[in-house]
């Protein structure tokens, strides 16, 4: 539906994959991997493994941009009805040094109503580099 939603011209600049995250394995380099609010329906160690991935297939300069809604009360919120789990910051920030990247940029999604979840926008870059 991004086609539909972004426009024809500006998502030809795209690529779009139809795959499970935690299945999907980069065919090439990337300048920007961007994920938003999908990995709250991966277990912990698919999204350690999914941010490895695209940490590795970024160019030197490269960054993965990570949108997802964060908890601030509670290490983490299970939501039965969907099947999703929000976390803290604080473990996003330990799933991400567990992928061997590094919070380059962090700001906070503004304009939201008050009564959802805080939604942080992290750029990462791997820590080796």
């Amino acid at each position: 539906a991004a086609p539909e939603y972004i426009g024809n011209a500006a998502s030809s600049k795209c690529r779009f994959y139809c795959s499970e995250l935690q299945d999907w394995q980069p065919s090439k380099k990337y300048t920007v991997v961007w994920i938003q609010w999908v990995l709250c329906y991966l277990t912990d160690a698919d999204i350690v493994i999914c941010l490895r991935r695209c940490g590795e297939s970024l160019v030197p300069g490269g960054v993965v941009i990570l949108k997802e809604n964060c908890c601030q009360d509670e290490t983490f919120c299970v939501d039965v009805d969907d099947a999703s789990v929000t976390r803290s910051l604080p473990y996003w920030q330990d799933l991400i040094y567990q992928a061997g990247l590094r919070i380059v940029r962090q700001t906070w999604q503004e304009d939201f109503p008050e009564d959802i979840f805080p939604v942080p926008m992290l750029a990462l870059r791997p820590r080796q580099r």
